[in-house]
């Protein structure tokens, strides 16, 4: 007795243990982005462009000399040793347009990493609910599958005793393979279905939770929020701040000297320092720079119209896709559900009270079937379109 409590208690545990082990959407997400390489190289481009802000202000290399010219003479007339240093610098605000520039840049770089993160988590939940309707789809065809397996004997026995002609008896056989041959490639995309997800989370032997396939639900309609356009914008305030670079890159660098010279019968350093200005004489190639930057800037702003257009269009378009699929699923649920019920309750009903035969029985159940699996597929549409809606990105550019 206590034996068997113990064997009881273990089966009992290893079921437990076995469903700690199947992931969740949630999970696997999670596993997703510790794990995808190319959202690592972004945020390894994100950490890049935070340390190259620090650049911003780097200055050029500071001169130390000492000069030596026997020409130059001090008041007693010895020549001088010059020790100095000099250091040549841009013009302050250049290097806060540097700056901000580059903080610019980073803010691009954040903003693709979101995009990418979106992208992935699409793939994500599109291989997953794309499993779980293989998954669902394989369950109603395995059924179906034993249904004809079990009755495969009944069929032999009553053809051989004469109570079924050779066409009905062929016709079950080739119904029994189209069957077979269904269940075999409701596997097969479970099993291709199942890989696509590991590549996409980049783990092997994965197991994901068994569920019914249910509707998800619609976001928002709105695209005033979407990050193609939040990534426009940075685009934009990029060029701004390239022009404003290249327009401060016209005032002048600033030169700062200072010198101390001696002699040996001198008591005291002679010191001396220098303050400089380098003015642009000729502004043909910073103006052309300013003048290429504004147009790049302007060409990018066609492309961020064309990419609202765009934008708008494909969502236009997949809300288009999902009122026409959410037809055929209300109509399933206000009917073809209730349809298919009472067409296995009719049918059972009747072959139990002889009116219809074996055959006929298999046939209806079949039918109800097919009303189950057309569902299933108008509903892994309406899915596979939510989740592009949700997760809609586009960038062109």
């Amino acid at each position: 007795m206590k034996k068997n409590t113990f064997i009881v208690l273990l089966l009992i545990w290893g079921f437990q243990v076995l469903g700690q082990n199947k992931q969740s959407i949630s999970e696997l997400l999670d596993l997703a982005y510790q794990n995808n390489f190319g959202l690592k190289a972004a945020a390894l481009a994100v950490d890049q462009k935070k340390a190259l802000i620090k650049g911003a202000f780097d200055m050029d290399k500071t001169s130390v000399y000492y000069s030596y010219d026997q020409n130059n003479l001090a008041i007693n007339n010895v020549p001088i040793r010059v020790f100095g240093i000099a250091q040549d610098f841009k013009f302050p605000t250049v290097y806060g347009s540097e700056k901000k520039v580059k903080s610019a840049e980073l803010e691009i770089e954040k903003t693709n990493y979101d995009i990418l993160k979106e992208q992935l988590k699409e793939e994500v939940y599109a291989a997953y609910y794309e499993l779980s309707f293989q998954k669902n789809r394989r369950t109603i065809l395995e059924h179906l599958d034993s249904l004809y397996k079990n009755s495969t004997s009944f069929f032999e026995a009553n053809y051989k005793l004469g109570e079924i002609d050779y066409l009905e008896y062929l016709k079950i056989k080739s119904e029994r393979r189209k069957v077979i041959m269904q269940y075999q490639q409701a596997v097969q995309e479970v099993q291709m279905a199942t890989q696509k997800l590991e590549n996409l989370v980049q783990i092997k032997n994965l197991s994901t939770v068994d569920e019914p396939l249910e509707r998800l639900f619609l976001k928002e309609k709105s695209l005033s929020n979407n990050i193609s356009l939040k990534y426009a914008k940075k685009m934009e305030s990029l060029y701004d701040n390239m022009t404003k670079k290249e327009a401060n890159e016209l005032l002048p660098d600033i030169s700062l000297e200072y010198f101390q010279g001696t002699n040996n019968q001198l008591n005291s350093n002679l010191i001396g320092y220098q303050i400089g200005l380098k003015i642009p004489l000729f502004f043909g190639g910073k103006s052309s720079k300013i003048k290429a930057s504004k147009i790049a800037k302007n060409s990018f702003l066609a492309k961020q119209e064309d990419l609202k257009i765009h934008l708008n269009q494909r969502h236009q378009e997949l809300l288009s896709n999902l009122k026409q699929i959410t037809n055929a699923l209300d109509y399933y649920e206000e009917d073809g559900n209730a349809l298919q019920s009472e067409i296995r309750k009719t049918a059972r009903k009747k072959y139990e009270q002889g009116e219809i035969n074996y055959l006929e029985f298999i046939e209806n159940l079949k039918v109800a079937s097919q009303i189950q699996l057309d569902y299933l597929t108008d509903l892994n549409a309406y899915n596979q379109t939510i989740i592009k809606i949700n997760h809609l990105t586009l960038k062109s550019f």
